[in-house]
């Protein structure tokens, strides 16, 4: 199954990340956060409502409600509120090549299920951990129709929605790393740049931490500088049309 993860990442990136230098505007941003993390509901929604944006959710719904996690009301909200997009993660973020296919339909089936039933988007999903075997990748195929992966693949006209990397923010990153990759993103014609975070958290020492003054800092240069900031699945509606 480690072999067949690995080679699936080789036809990502050969196969998707092909440069075609043919759009002149601005790259949409999509602005993601992982995981289910409370800070995202306590800190990062209000930073975003202050610039009206709004963001995409890549949720495990079994581990709602856990410690340190926001619940189905919070979630619930950020969509019908305030027009994030809710999307999949597996229902406890496994590791999908260390387990059964058919473990993984059931934790990806049931995942959907809850965002379907709740009345929630379920046309996005991401990679929990970053891999996948080529038989799970068709699994998700059966219920998701956008599916991120965790490399920074640089995204260029036409997308495949099922191919879609992404730029995660690292602790020990400061607002300039993002800017840095959304300028590049500009300079190579890019048409989408996903961005992507977990803990918007003041004293977290979690790694994928970014603390709200830093993600303030983000967002308010993604403002000033004109960039439209949108949902992954409006990304993908807007970009294939």
């Amino acid at each position: 199954m480690k072999q067949n993860s690995i080679l699936l990442l080789i036809l990502l990136i050969l196969g998707f990340g092909c440069e075609e230098y043919n759009d002149p505007q601005n790259p949409l941003i999509v602005i993601c956060f992982d995981d289910n993390y409370q800070s995202v509901y306590d800190n990062g929604l209000p930073i975003l409502n202050a610039f009206n944006m709004k963001a995409t959710n890549f949720t495990n719904t079994g581990n709602l409600g856990d410690e340190d996690h926001y619940g189905w009301d919070e979630l619930i909200e950020m969509e019908l509120e305030y027009g994030w997009e809710t999307a999949g993660h597996t229902l406890n973020h496994i590791n999908m090549p260390f387990c059964s296919d058919e473990y993984v339909e059931y934790q990806i089936k049931e995942d959907w299920l809850n965002l379907k039933n709740n009345g929630l988007s379920h046309e996005s999903f991401a990679l929990p951990a970053g891999n996948v075997t080529i038989d799970q990748f068709r699994i998700i195929q059966k219920y998701y129709q956008n599916i991120r992966n965790s490399y920074d693949i640089k995204q260029f006209s036409p997308i495949d929605e099922t191919a879609l990397g992404y730029y995660s923010f690292d602790s020990s990153f400061e607002p300039e790393d993002i800017i840095g990759r959304i300028l590049r993103g500009v300079d190579h014609k890019e048409v989408l740049i996903i961005l992507g975070f977990h803990a918007i958290d003041h004293n977290s020492t979690f790694s994928a931490n970014c603390i709200p003054d830093k993600f303030e800092e983000i967002i308010s240069w993604i403002s000033e500088n004109g960039f439209e900031v949108v949902t992954l699945k409006e990304a993908v509606k807007k970009l294939t049309e």
